[in-house]
Parts: C-alpha cells; structure tokens; sequence
C-alpha cells in the first residue's frame, strides 16, 4: 500500500516539527513538504500534489482559508484539513465553505490526526470513483429511504443507523445518514460521533445549501457512510424549520446514491415531509399489541396521503412466544414486509453503549444477518419488479 503523502502549512516552525512526530508514529504517512504561509502552501501543492494538506488558518500573507480556495481550484484531487485553535462556528463555517475536508482544533493527539486523515484520504478516494475522476457527474441511481415509527423504543435508529451501514458496505455507494430526530436523535451517540457540525449549525447558513456547501457539515464515519447529525442542544431544534429540512433532503438525496432518514418517533412535519419525498417509507413495528395499534394508525395516514404505496413493514423486538405471529401482524398492517429483525437486546445495548453499531461489531449473528437481509431487500427494491419481491421477502423471513 502506498503511503499517504501530505503536506503541511503552519507559520510556527515548532508545530509543523510536532506534526511530523506525530505522523512518524505512522509508517502509513511521509510528509513531502512544509509550507510557512498560505502563498508557499498553494506553490507547493501545485508542484507536490499530495494526497493531504495540513492547513493553518491565521498564516502572515495569505492566510489558510484563502489558500485552502486556491489549491481547490489547482489541485482538486488534494483533501484539506484546517487546523486551527479556533473552535467556533464561524471559522468552521468558512473552512468548509472554502473547500475544507475536515476541521482539526488545536491541541490534538497522535490517534486523532491520523483517523482524521485516512478518513478524509477514504472519502477522497470515493468521490473520485463515483464522480469519474472528477469530471463531476452525478450518481446514476439516488433512492432515498425515510425510515419511521410512531412509537418510541422500537429500535428505528438502531434499524436506520444498521441500514445505512450495510448499504455503504455492500453497495460500495455514497450513502448519507440523516439524523431527523432533531430534539433527542441518537445517531451521534450510536456512532460515536461527535455533533461539531449538524441541523443547528446549518440552520444559520440558508443560503448555500447546495450539495458542495452541505459537504462542509456532514460527518465521515469510519464504515463508509455520512452523517448530518442533531443539534447537541434541544433548543436548536427549533431553528430547522420543515421548509429549511425539505431543502436539505433534497439537495442530499439529489447528489448521494442512499439516503436513509432517521425520522423522530411519531409524525411530526419533518418526518410527513420525508415520507413524502422518500422512495421507500420502513415502518418499523414490533409484534405487539400496542406497537401494531400505532403502527396501524400510521398506515392509515400513509393511505391518506397517498404514500401506502411506498410503505412496508420491518417488525423488530424479541421474539416471545406471546408475539403476534409475523402473518398476522403483516395482515393487520396491510403491507409487505421488509423483514424481521432478530433482536437481541444485550447485543444492541452493549453496541449502543461503546458506539460501535451492531453489524460491525458482531457480524455473524442472528440480528446482523437479519439486518444485512433488510439491506438485500431495499437494494433488491430498486431492481426487481413484484415477483422477485415477494420472492426476496419470503427469502428473508426464512433466515
């Protein structure tokens, strides 16, 4: 494998030292030049062409945000981490704006920057791929999965957040995560991600949400997908309204092969919204009396709105010999079934706890097969006409 070639821009002669320590404590890097300003930065990424720059903000001359514009431009194969002590929003804001990758804040550690560079080297590599090379195409099929339940502790983020997993891995696609549960979503925590940009920091830039800009404010996970996170502060909640969460869908969904929205529990106005504009609706439902009651209820408005069409069943929860059977609760539901999730409670519970999702953390077991089922059902939806449906449903509900 060859190494990841990077280039480093710091004024402070010292920082710069202290950053090749650090990347020496990985055979996989070797820094091909250091840059003491914004002017050296762009004339040597231009010559270099590294994989990688590490860039200062506040630089004499040209600063980092300046430079980051230009080598965009020259050297657009080139990722950019901004570096800087600055934390706030409006310089995160700018960085991303002007073409960044990622943010690092000052003092970071040796584990830090190198996850944060193969991240960014690994979306690189993908854009590249999906975009011909750069000639900037767009993805030949976009699908967009919303995926919901009217009541909570059903297990929905655990099925969305599994979902997006499994169609980054088995699809090799650009997937995008959505966390839509803007007051208390869980996306973040059941990744391990840490929300520094998300809903509320989006909600005060309106004006450029196209795809490029939307970029700035999604969070890499180390499996493949993206993520646009909730607010870290329910209030901020507030700021995302249903017009501005339209906007974002369908910049995302128009630009990334998946996207898989994690709705709230119940149906507010974003979630009736992403119904709306999803392709496939999962209604997740466990196999109980009170949980198909609701589940039942939201078929009913889904028929409504003329959406029962794009609808069908994921039934999760523990199987207890007081379950409904799984025929008779798709009888009650009137719709097909995605499939049913082996749950495993002390499975979920511990993955949850140290942020690791189940399907990577325990491949080879009931509730992952389960889940890498339901991936094989909804790619399978965007190929096959009715027979090979009924075929694959059956298929999975015999695993």
């Amino acid at each position: 494998m060859s190494k990841i070639r990077i280039l480093v821009a710091d004024d402070i002669p010292q920082t710069r030292t202290e950053i090749q320590r650090l990347l020496s404590l990985e055979g996989h890097f070797t820094v091909v030049g250091e840059a003491g300003n914004g002017e050296e930065a762009v004339r040597l990424a231009a010559q270099l062409q590294p994989d990688v720059v590490l860039m200062d903000i506040n630089m004499p001359g040209m600063d980092g945000i300046t430079a980051t514009q230009r080598i965009t431009i020259l050297v657009p194969q080139t990722a950019i981490i901004m570096v800087s002590i600055q934390g706030e929003h409006e310089y995160l804001k700018k960085a991303m704006l002007a073409g960044a990758s990622e943010y690092l804040i000052k003092p970071f550690g040796a584990e830090e920057l190198v996850t944060t560079i193969k991240r960014v080297v690994e979306l690189q590599r993908i854009r590249q791929e999906q975009t011909g090379s750069g000639t900037g195409s767009l993805p030949k099929r976009r699908k967009m999965v919303a995926v919901v339940g009217p009541k909570g502790g059903v297990g929905r983020t655990t099925i969305a957040a599994n979902l997006a997993i499994g169609l980054a891995q088995q699809a090799k696609d650009r997937v995008v995560l959505v966390d839509l549960d803007l007051q208390f979503g869980d996306i973040g925590l059941m990744l391990n991600l840490k929300p520094i940009r998300h809903w509320g920091e989006l909600a005060g830039v309106q004006e450029d949400l196209d795809a490029e800009h939307l970029d700035g404010y999604l969070t890499p996970h180390f499996s493949g997908l993206q993520a646009l996170l909730a607010p870290p502060n329910p209030q901020e909640a507030e700021l995302v309204t249903p017009e501005l969460a339209k906007r974002v869908l369908k910049a995302l969904g128009d630009h990334n092969q998946w996207l898989v929205v994690d709705c709230a529990a119940g149906l507010n106005d974003h979630a009736l919204d992403a119904m709306e504009m999803a392709d496939y609706v999962l209604l997740v439902a466990g196999r109980d009396l009170a949980s198909l009651k609701a589940a039942r209820v939201t078929v009913d408005i889904l028929l409504s709105l003329g959406l029962k069409a794009k609808a069908a069943a994921v039934f999760n929860g523990p199987v207890l010999p007081a379950s409904i059977p799984v025929a008779e609760a798709e009888r009650a539901l009137g719709l097909p079934v995605a499939g049913e999730v082996e749950w495993d409670p002390n499975l979920v519970l511990g993955c949850l706890n140290k942020g690791i999702p189940v399907v990577l953390a325990h491949a080879n077991t009931g509730i992952s097969r389960s889940l890498a089922g339901l991936v094989e059902w909804v790619r399978g939806e965007t190929k096959s006409d009715t027979v090979a449906k009924k075929s694959l449903v059956r298929r999975i509900l015999s695993l």
